[in-house]
């Protein structure tokens, strides 16, 4: 079952706002791939959340309560963080509130 599950994540369109987060990985669409994937590992083992492809690229409004709000992660003293490449760090909220590494919201 957990076989045919992946098959179907993997043939699942993103969502609406995929584009903007991809611009966060400096537009490499398999980094943020593989950070949608670590979020979605990291929902269903911290938190007990399953969080489609979908449901993580689209963000959370009236109309996609079951979407995703981001934050942009910061230091201990409320800096931004910035990847290698100098684009701010980002973290689904709810992961952030589970861990504390967030402060600001961007989506």
């Amino acid at each position: 079952m957990h076989v045919l599950a992946n098959l179907r994540e993997k043939l699942t369109a993103y969502g609406k706002d995929f584009s903007e987060l991809n611009q966060h990985f400096g537009g490499d669409a398999e980094h943020t791939r593989q950070a949608l994937l670590g979020w979605q590992e990291e929902f269903r083992s911290l938190l007990g959340q399953e969080k489609t492809l979908l449901q993580l690229t689209t963000f959370k409004d009236d109309q996609h309560k079951d979407g995703t709000e981001y934050f942009l992660v910061t230091d201990a003293e409320g800096n931004y963080l910035y990847d290698a490449e100098g684009n701010h760090i980002i973290r689904p909220r709810d992961l952030c509130h589970y861990d504390g590494t967030c402060t600001e919201v961007f989506s």
